[in-house]
Parts: structure tokens; sequence; C-alpha cells
């Protein structure tokens, strides 16, 4: 993975980083390991943010990567075991998430961007994936 290209975000909202909803996880430290990570990989920038709006899953981290065909996202939740923390970081690091497979997931912005896909257009159902990106960045 080229790390020069990556932003991580990782939740700290109403869920995610809470001990009222997850007491045994160290959360602070986990932060601070991913951030380690983000700032030795030179990868760019590590980002808190209130809510990503996945509480099922806190805690929640997301990795950004700009890709020559567009942006990918990486979902990666539950994030609570420091051995996945740990995976994460030496993810950002070095590539190759093998680790992390088990909390990997796709997530797609709304139900009527897969129906464009599927839609009449092969040029209008790329400008709504283009859209669904900028869209899911800013999350």
């Amino acid at each position: 993975m080229d790390t020069r290209h990556v932003t991580v975000t990782v939740c700290r909202g109403c869920c995610c980083g809470s001990d009222v909803k997850h007491p045994d996880v160290d959360h602070e430290g986990n932060l601070a390991v991913l951030t380690h990570a983000a700032q030795s990989s030179g990868c760019g920038v590590l980002r808190v943010v209130n809510c990503l709006d996945e509480c099922d899953r806190s805690d929640v981290v997301a990795v950004r990567r700009r890709l020559p065909a567009g942006p990918e996202i990486i979902w990666l939740g539950p994030l609570n075991d420091p051995l996945d923390v740990a995976v994460l970081g030496d993810w950002l690091r070095r590539g190759a998430p093998g680790g992390l497979r088990r909390i990997v997931w796709r997530r797609w912005c709304s139900p009527s961007v897969r129906r464009v896909r599927r839609s009449r257009s092969a040029t209008h159902a790329a400008r709504k994936r283009a859209w669904c990106a900028r869209l899911c960045a800013r999350h």
C-alpha cells in the first residue's frame, strides 16, 4: 500500500471511544498507537471525528486511500482488540492488511447509488460513484 496517500479517520463520538459502551478497551492507548503509526509512516493525515454513523460496529476507523482509479475507503470495526489496533498500525507503516480481513467491510453511501449503478447509463453511474466517493470522504 502506498502510504503517502492515506487518510485515517478515527471515530470518537457517541459510542466509539466510550468507556460506557466498551469499558474494558483502552481507547486512548489505541488512539495513541494509530497516531504514532500515521506519523511515523508519513501517510499524512490522522483525523479524529465526532461520529462516522456506524455505532453498531464501534470502535470504527475508516482508511481512505487515493488510487489512480479514484478513492477507496476501507472500513474497520469493531476495532477494540489491541492486537487488531497493532496490526492496523503495522499496515499503516508497511502495507498489507491481511490480519484485519475479519473486521473490514465496504460501506455504500445509499441504496439509491446501488440502483443507479444498474441503471441506464455507464456515464451517469460513473458520475454517481464519484459523487458517492466525495460524500463518503466527508464523513
